[in-house]
C-alpha cells in the first residue's frame, strides 16, 4: 500500500509542475508589461 501512495505522491508532482511553471510564465508576462508600460509612461511625458 505504502508503494502506491508514492507512486501517487509522485503522479501529483509531475501533474502539478506544468500548473506551477504556466502560473510562474503568467506573473513574469504580467510584470513585464506592467513594468513596460509604467516606462513608456515616463518617457512619453511632457518636458523630459
Amino acid at each position: 500500500m505504502k508503494i502506491l501512495d508514492h507512486k501517487d505522491a509522485m503522479n501529483r508532482r509531475l501533474y502539478k509542475r506544468p500548473i506551477i511553471v504556466e502560473t510562474a510564465i503568467y506573473r513574469v508576462f504580467c510584470l513585464n508589461r506592467t513594468v513596460l508600460s509604467a516606462m513608456g509612461a515616463k518617457q512619453s511625458l511632457p518636458g523630459r
